[in-house]
């Protein structure tokens, strides 16, 4: 996701959507696969709550239970939003 010293895109690159709430909702599904966990527990602070809700959506029959601090459930958006444009809709993540 581009946190710390991971790897992190250069906007605005043609592969920006690999950095998508969905994408790493998948990525998730597919480190519980390859850990053979039928059911995960997952936890977020902030971004990663928005990023458990997603998964949550995405493939509901994977979450057992999830717990979110620090962030307020909010929907997908019908379109993408560019980050400038998630921060003016969404301030709370303006830090």
């Amino acid at each position: 996701m581009g946190y710390g010293g991971t790897d992190a895109p250069s906007v605005p690159p043609a592969s920006i959507r690999e950095y998508s709430f969905k994408r790493t909702a998948d990525d998730i599904k597919e480190l519980a696969r390859q850990l053979e966990a039928p059911k995960v527990i997952l936890g977020g602070y902030e971004w990663g709550g928005l990023i458990i809700t997603r998964v949550f959506i995405y493939h509901p029959t994977l979450v057992a239970g999830i717990f979110s601090a620090g962030t307020p459930y909010l929907p997908p958006e019908p379109k993408w939003l560019e980050f400038e444009e998630y921060i003016e809709k969404y301030p709370i993540f303006k830090y």
